[in-house]
């Protein structure tokens, strides 16, 4: 099996048309988030002050100085990413819309919009080990997972320096699938040369709470058979 993407075959018609109308009326259904790393990079970034930031100097500068490093191996800009709850009452009916499988789970909802960029970094997720991606955007972006190859210090916002990773496994997710994602391992997401400029969008029910081979238990009447690279 493998141990860092599956596609699903779960079938959410009535899931699918609520998520996409979330991202019509963005203004309406969705609120901006504002976790750790967010304000991390609005601190490292930009000159405005962010409200309830809890870093400190020390790490506003390593996390300008891995941009520095991957920039030099990276092509292009890194993605500016836009993450959002989901409001009531959209947040209900989506609830209300879920099969059965998901009964007994505690989840959470996330949607993702990344533009005007050609990356973003390796790393693994804050708040979530796993969960279930529904890719909106055409299949125009690569998404890669790696191996931990010796020892460093890991900090808050959980970038890995690029000699402690090892390319594992690639794919690109293909719009209006289900995939089984592992958030824990760390993971970037790459624009595929030849496209100007595309725009990603994805929305995440977060298995909070579940490991990725925990979640695999719970979906494995779902699965594909996937082969990895």
């Amino acid at each position: 099996m493998n141990p860092y993407v599956t596609k699903l075959s779960l079938s959410m018609p009535e899931t699918e048309r609520l998520i996409r109308n979330g991202f019509v009326n963005t203004n309406i259904h969705f609120q901006e988030a504002f976790p750790h790393w967010k304000k991390m990079q609005i601190a490292a970034f930009t000159d405005r002050q962010v409200e309830d930031f809890e870093g400190d100097a020390e790490e506003v500068e390593w996390v300008r100085s891995i941009y520095e490093t991957y920039g030099k191996l990276y092509q292009g800009r890194r993605y500016i990413e836009t993450q959002y709850n989901v409001k009531e009452p959209l947040h209900s009916k989506i609830v209300e819309s879920l099969p059965n499988v998901f009964k007994d789970i505690k989840i959470s909802f996330r949607a993702q919009k990344f533009t005007d960029g050609d990356y973003m970094l390796p790393h693994r997720d804050h708040d979530r080990t796993s969960g279930l991606y529904f890719v909106m955007s055409p299949p125009e972006f690569e998404t890669r997972w790696y191996e931990l190859v010796g020892d460093f210090e890991e900090r808050r916002l959980k970038y890995a320096p690029p000699d402690n990773l090892k390319l594992a496994h690639s794919e690109v997710l293909q719009r209006g699938s289900w995939y089984l994602f592992n958030n824990y391992a760390h993971h970037s997401v790459h624009k595929i040369v030849g496209i100007p400029k595309p725009t990603r969008k994805t929305f995440v029910i977060q298995l909070d709470g579940l490991k990725y081979d925990q979640a695999l238990e719970v979906f494995k009447d779902y699965v594909y058979e996937t082969k990895m690279d």
